[in-house]
């Protein structure tokens, strides 16, 4: 960055050259006015490297944010989803037994059935 304001290098330049003689004392309040518009433009770009730093921050932690909130939503759903998976399941199981239960009294019902008592011929005589 340069020391001066650019209007005070163009007048430095042209007090240089001999084409306009300025005195000193001309010169450094012309420097003054000129170094105070500097420091307020120095200011004004603190300001800005401020809110810019600032906004940075902000962002970031909106970042974080919605990043913590979809990742606890991926983890609802997996909760949810085997939760679901386990209900099913325990469905599955349940109904599977009472098949095997109904059929089991089924084969114990035709094996009762089944259990008729043959008795050996009884032997014809002839006459």
């Amino acid at each position: 960055m340069r020391r001066y304001p650019l209007r005070v290098a163009r007048i430095r330049k042209i007090v240089n050259n001999g084409a306009l003689a300025k005195t000193d004392d001309y010169e450094e309040e012309y420097t003054e006015e000129y170094t105070e518009d500097y420091d307020e433009q120095a200011d004004y770009e603190e300001d800005r490297r401020i809110f810019r730093h600032r906004r940075r921050v902000r962002n970031q932690i909106i970042v974080i944010l919605v990043a913590v909130i979809f990742v606890l939503g991926i983890a609802a759903g997996c909760v949810f989803g085997i939760g679901k998976v386990a209900a099913l399941l325990n469905e599955y199981r349940q109904t599977s037994e009472e098949i095997v239960e109904d059929t089991g009294s089924e084969q114990e019902e035709t094996q009762e059935e089944e259990k008729v008592t043959v008795e050996a011929p009884m032997s014809v005589e002839e006459e």
